[in-house]
């Protein structure tokens, strides 16, 4: 016959509480048998989905979009002076044009090593210090000025 659902506003708000008890109390147990579950029904798991990814497209891909706004506001107002993001040379507030900067000028070996994700990058890391946050104006203002001088060392050398 199956299991009979609760029928009145009553029962359905106990089963929805017991349910929620029984998941917060046996968490390790289930996360295990999802994880055994997804090792033995590998087929079955990448199928469903790809399937769910298909039909799902665009509210995916507005939560990931909305996800990596987040991380980027947040990794941006921890390296601003105030906690805020702004720009640390001229104050500039607005986050499309903020970025993350390489303090040491050591970007290109750091890419090599994380990739283009940097923001996740240094939320994953702790937040490790030698960044700092820019505008794309200062920033580039910065590299000008770094490949001048370092044009002025190789002319002074011959």
């Amino acid at each position: 016959m199956g299991t009979e659902y609760p029928k009145t506003l009553e029962q359905q708000a106990r089963r929805s509480l017991y349910l929620k008890q029984y998941r917060q109390d046996h968490k390790e147990e289930r996360r295990l048998y999802k994880q055994q579950y997804r090792r033995t029904h590998k087929i079955q798991t990448a199928l469903y989905a790809k399937h769910y990814q298909r039909k799902h497209l665009k509210a995916l891909e507005a939560y990931s979009c909305q996800w990596r706004q987040k991380v980027k506001a947040e990794v941006l107002g921890y390296y601003s002076l105030n906690g805020f993001p702004q720009c640390v040379q001229c104050g500039i507030t607005d986050i499309d044009v903020l970025c993350i900067d390489h303090a040491n000028n050591d970007g290109k070996q750091h890419r090599a090593i994380c990739g283009l994700r940097i923001y996740q990058w240094l939320r994953r890391n702790n937040y490790p210090e030698g960044y700092q946050t820019l505008c794309f104006n200062c920033n580039r203002k910065k590299e000008v000025l770094r490949r001048r001088d370092d044009a002025d060392r190789v002319g002074n050398k011959g």
